[in-house]
């Protein structure tokens, strides 16, 4: 018999650092997720990583703080690959690549990243022109991620110290360079704006 761990997750998302990578049907869903090999079909060959070009400076990383990774949780030492249209989520090696068709989050808000640097989010118009999805996140120094359209600092919601001078709100819908407003996809993060 096959029981759920969706309990596992939660304790995951509730102590931080708690967790290493997600194992098959952490999701509850009888389905496998991406852990750097092909079979889950985000993940990848870890030659040729980009990881280090995203601005990420993670360089000597030791924070135990987690990445929300959709409804999963992925430790700071690792990174989240997530679906753009279809699969499931999932953390992998930092120096894997996410396979074709999955956003790559190196961070959910400042505290995955080092002291003074900010959790920078870009996003971009999904395939069929209807919402924004979460593209990629990578930590970056604050002053190098500047409060543009489609790009935010990711940050806890309720965590105000995160957003000097703005509020942590939930980042529901941004808009692009021709003022046209849709909602973001995934739900359950938050900006400062």
């Amino acid at each position: 018999m096959r029981t759920s761990s969706r309990p596992f997750a939660l304790v995951c998302l509730l102590v931080a650092g708690a967790c290493n990578a997600f194992g098959a049907d952490d999701a509850g869903d009888g389905k496998s997720m991406p852990h750097g090999t092909d079979g889950g079909g985000a993940a990848g060959d870890a030659a040729g990583s980009d990881a280090g070009d995203a601005g990420g400076g993670d360089a000597g990383l030791t924070t135990t703080a987690t990445i929300r990774c959709g409804t999963i949780a992925c430790p700071a030492s690792t990174k989240c690959c997530l679906p753009l249209d279809q699969g499931d989520a999932g953390c992998i090696d930092r120096n894997a690549v996410c396979g074709n068709g999955f956003a790559e989050l190196l961070c959910s808000s400042p505290s995955a990243c080092q002291p003074n640097e900010a959790c920078c989010v870009a996003s971009q118009r999904n395939s069929g022109q209807t919402a924004f999805d979460i593209e990629r996140s990578f930590c970056v120094a604050a002053s190098a991620c500047p409060d543009q359209n489609l790009q935010r600092s990711l940050c806890d919601l309720g965590m105000s110290a995160q957003c000097p001078n703005r509020a942590c709100k939930p980042y529901v819908h941004d808009v692009d360079d021709t003022m046209q407003d849709l909602p973001l996809n995934p739900t359950g993060y938050a900006t400062c704006q």
